[in-house]
C-alpha cells in the first residue's frame, strides 16, 4: 500500500511538471517537437506506472503463494502430529494397563499405601504428558503447536492464552495468516534479541464482536521498529504486515505495533460477528 502510494505519487508530480510547462509555454504557437517530446514522456510514465504496479502484485501474490505453501506443509506436519499422537496414545494405553495390574496385584496383597503412590503417580503423569488442544480448527492448532515447539527449541519461554468464539466470521485461512506472521516475527525478534531467556506470549480473547489478538516478544533494544525489517528479504517481510493490515481490514478490524524498547506488542482486532 505504501509502495503504492510512493508510485501514484511520483507519477502525478511529473505529470503536474509537464501540464504546467504547456499551460506556461510563451511562444506564440507550441513546438511540434515540444508536444511529442511531452506526449512520449506522458505514455512512458504510464507504462512505468504499469510496470511497477504489476511487479508490485506479481510479487505480492508469490508472498501469498509461498504463504499458503507453508500452510500446506502445516498441513502434512499436523498429519504426522495426528499419527505420533495416535502412537503415543496406544503406548500410553499400555502404561496405563501395566500400572492398573500392578496396582490389582498390590491390592491383592494388601499394600494399599503402595496401589495409592503408584495410582497417584499414574495420574500425575497422565495429566503432564496428555496432550492439550487449543482450538478444534486442525489448521490453526498446528500452527500453534508448531510455532510453540520451534520456540521453545530455541529456548524462549512460550505462554498461550487461548480463548476463540464457537462461531466465528473469519476464515480460517485468514485467522492462521495472521498467527503465523506474528508468531514468525515474534520468534525471529526473541532469537535475535540478546537475551538470555526471552518470552514470547500470545492472548487470543473475545470481547464486544471483536476477536482480540495481543502478541508480546522480547526485542533487541538497539533495533527500533520503523514499520521495516532487519530481514535478508525485506520486501517479503513487509508484505507479512501488509497481509496482517488487509485482513484487518476485511473484517473492519484494526492494528498496532507497539515497540516498548525490550518488548514489542503486536495487537490485533477481527471483527468475528
Amino acid at each position: 500500500m505504501i509502495f503504492r502510494r510512493k508510485i501514484t505519487l511520483i507519477i502525478s508530480l511529473i505529470f503536474f511538471q509537464l501540464f504546467y510547462l504547456l499551460a506556461h509555454y510563451s511562444g506564440q504557437y507550441l513546438n511540434l517537437f515540444f508536444l511529442l517530446t511531452s506526449l512520449a514522456a506522458l505514455i512512458v510514465c504510464y507504462n512505468v506506472y504499469q510496470l511497477l504496479l504489476q511487479i508490485f502484485t506479481s510479487q505480492k501474490i508469490d508472498s501469498e503463494l509461498s504463504l499458503l505453501q507453508k500452510q500446506q506443509a502445516l498441513k502434512n506436519k499436523h498429519l504426522q502430529f495426528i499419527h505420533q499422537q495416535e502412537s503415543n496414545s496406544l503406548k500410553f494405553q499400555e502404561q496405563f494397563t501395566e500400572t492398573l495390574q500392578k496396582a490389582q496385584k498390590l491390592l491383592h496383597a494388601g499394600n494399599c499405601e503402595k496401589t495409592h503412590k503408584l495410582i497417584h503417580t499414574a495420574l500425575e503423569t497422565f495429566q503432564n504428558d496428555r496432550f492439550h488442544p487449543y482450538c478444534e480448527d486442525n489448521l490453526i492448532l498446528v500452527i500453534l503447536e508448531s510455532k510453540r515447539m520451534l520456540a521453545e527449541h530455541s529456548g524462549i519461554n512460550v505462554n498461550y492464552q487461548i480463548f476463540l468464539p464457537e462461531k466465528s466470521l473469519i476464515q480460517p485461512t485468514d485467522l492462521s495468516s495472521v498467527l503465523f506472521n506474528l508468531l514468525d516475527n515474534a520468534i525471529e525478534a526473541c532469537s535475535s534479541s540478546g537475551f538470555d531467556k526471552p518470552h514470547l506470549s500470545l492472548s487470543l480473547t473475545t470481547s464486544k464482536g471483536f476477536l482480540s489478538i495481543l502478541v508480546r516478544n522480547s526485542k533487541n533494544p538497539l533495533e527500533v521498529f520503523d514499520h521495516n525489517t532487519t530481514k535478508e528479504n525485506t520486501f517479503y517481510h513487509g508484505l507479512g504486515l501488509s497481509i496482517i493490515e488487509d485482513i484487518c481490514r476485511k473484517y473492519d478490524g484494526s492494528w498496532q505495533w507497539n515497540d516498548c524498547e525490550n518488548t514489542f506488542e503486536s495487537i490485533i482486532l477481527l471483527r468475528y460477528c
